[in-house]
């Protein structure tokens, strides 16, 4: 079979029921991903006639284990946190400029409790709700760090 999205779970379900299972990196195959009769009828077929030949010209991988892929995932969940706060804080400080605002400089430890201290009733009312989403998002990945040291 080929890598991709799904061949992690479905090779783990072949192999469980008895079968050898090959994870081809068709990517270093230049027979099957520069091929102009591209289809998914005649990609497996050549990869079965490639495995039955020789297996290592499938460049054969192997992938990470169950608890290997948990980690990598809490690692990216954590970095998505992390980018959507650092755009909602940019977000913020966009959006109170053109009103004649400058937010002070801050961690993103703070940044929420601190902006809700120096802007005005009109503005705080406005972005609260974005605010209270950062310092949510503040502890979450602060929590998503805690886990993946544990």
């Amino acid at each position: 079979m080929e890598t991709g999205t799904h061949s992690i779970w479905v090779s783990e379900q072949i192999q469980e029921l008895g079968h050898e299972v090959i994870v081809a990196n068709v990517r270093e195959l230049r027979s099957i991903s520069h091929s102009d009769r591209k289809s998914d009828q005649v990609d497996p077929e050549k990869i079965a006639r490639y495995a039955r030949l020789d297996p290592q010209i499938l460049r054969p991988i192997a992938h990470r284990s169950v608890a290997q892929q948990e980690t990598l995932t809490l690692i990216r969940a954590r970095d998505v946190l992390v980018r959507l706060r650092t755009g909602a804080v940019n977000s913020i400080r966009g959006l109170v400029k053109p009103c004649g605002y400058r937010l002070p400089a801050s961690s993103t430890l703070t940044f929420a409790k601190r902006c809700l201290a120096v802007l005005p009733p009109g503005l705080a009312q406005a972005l609260g709700p974005l605010l209270h989403q950062i310092a949510d998002m503040t502890v979450r990945s602060s929590s998503t760090t805690a886990k993946s040291k544990s």
